[in-house]
């Protein structure tokens, strides 16, 4: 018998000290919400001695904003019969914000009435804290491409006088550019934030239940880091963007200046650059007969080898690329043309492809969808226009004009 007892009793002490020891809380309440019963975990998760806490009602230990929360949550429990699980805000003597998660069930006394509720009481506050910071950096990836858009604005806004591209320029590199260094140094803040609370959260997270500590992990481990990653490669992104913008709005603005330039010469030294690649895919280069005309060399040059750059990535790999060049004129007007026999374009691409920041044709061509567009600011620089024509499977023509000499046009003058 006495062995018995002993027995009783050791398995009693146990089940007290599982019960103190508890890493959640344990409350015990009446049915009018008084607590009856604490653990120790309750005790300091609700901020005061649990001696003191018997006969106090749950409400007392919530935030004023919840206390109508509390007593739903009680009532709910009672009416229904079934476990019911709310988050509250507790009261707190400091400013520190404390979030729980409270699970009740009822424990029914004799006949049908409630006798007692006992609750388990989660500190989740961590879990709070990193929604938070998810919504904030989800927050920061919407501006980004807000951002984005407002910079594609700005480029289908870009016009071509001096006064409206210097305006242009300023309102990229101060509107933009600022933000992104921003955007820059608060991700990574953000990023150093994140390294500190994986620390904090390694011994909370083993205190929560198992649900809450997978989602914790999900949090920490793969969305906040994957939403840092997108803001930082976003910001890369728009800054190479802006760079872009920056070097089409100074190409706008240069004043041209005229000498006599040997197109064909100008083209050989340009086809030596592409060399390897010219020999690597065994593309054939046909060079019809090229003027000498009174141009700007760094502008006729930026043209040519951009527009054979883009013809030599643009070829078809199924079929052996040809590349011709040719000229024909009429007065002092030059029409040269860049024919390839490549993958060709679409005809709803065909008025996009001399857009800033537009990429036509295949998207797996590196590229920052600038390069036709330099080309179409230096050739209207340059007096001049620029289409295409193009079949896809066929191939690709880009014809511009040229003046000799500068054109002392209103139109043109000062450009």
């Amino acid at each position: 018998m006495q062995d018995t007892v002993a027995e009783l009793e050791e398995s009693r002490q146990r089940y007290a000290d599982l019960y103190d020891f508890a890493p959640v809380g344990y409350v015990t309440s009446d049915e009018k919400g008084c607590i009856s019963e604490v653990n120790l975990a309750g005790a300091a998760l609700l901020g005061m001695e649990r001696s003191q806490m018997i006969g106090m009602p749950m409400s007392v230990f919530v935030d004023k904003g919840n206390v109508k929360l509390i007593f739903n949550h009680l009532h709910s429990c009672k009416q229904s019969g079934e476990t019911v699980v709310t988050e509250l805000k507790l009261s707190s003597k400091n400013a520190k914000v404390v979030y729980a998660q409270f699970i009740t069930m009822i424990v029914p006394g004799v006949g049908s009435d409630v006798t007692q509720y006992r609750t388990i009481i989660t500190n989740i506050t961590g879990i709070r804290n990193a929604e938070t910071e998810i919504a904030c950096l989800q927050g920061t990836e919407k501006a980004l491409l807000a951002s984005e858009e407002r910079l594609k604005y700005y480029a289908s806004e870009l016009v071509s006088t001096n006064s409206e591209l210097k305006a242009f320029a300023d309102i990229v590199a101060h509107d933009l550019r600022t933000p992104m260094v921003n955007l820059k140094g608060f991700s990574r803040e953000l990023g150093y934030s994140l390294i500190n609370l994986k620390d904090i959260m390694c011994e909370i997270v083993l205190q929560l239940p198992e649900n809450s500590q997978k989602k914790v992990k999900e949090l920490m481990e793969s969305e906040m880091p994957e939403a840092l990653k997108f803001i930082e490669t976003s910001v890369d992104r728009m800054s190479r963007m802006v760079d872009s913008l920056l070097k089409l709005a100074h190409l706008g603005r240069r004043k041209m200046i005229y000498n006599m330039v040997d197109i064909g010469e100008l083209v050989a030294n340009i086809i030596c650059s592409f060399h390897h690649q010219i020999e690597m895919h065994s593309i054939h280069m046909d060079i019809r007969p090229l003027p000498q005309i009174k141009t700007d060399q760094m502008a006729i040059e930026q043209i040519f080898s951009n527009l054979l750059d883009n013809a030599i990535k643009y070829l078809d790999t199924d079929r052996q690329g040809e590349i011709r060049l040719s000229c024909t004129h009429e007065g002092d007007e030059y029409l040269f043309s860049v024919e390839d026999n490549g993958c060709g374009i679409t005809a709803n691409d065909l008025g996009k492809m001399f857009e800033s920041l537009r990429r036509v044709g295949k998207q797996d061509v590196p590229g920052d969808g600038m390069g036709l567009a330099y080309v179409r600011v230096l050739v209207k620089q340059l007096g001049g226009k620029i289409w295409c024509e193009s079949e896809p499977g066929v191939g690709t023509k880009i014809f511009f004009t040229i003046h000799n000499g500068p054109l002392q046009t209103e139109e043109h003058r000062g450009l």
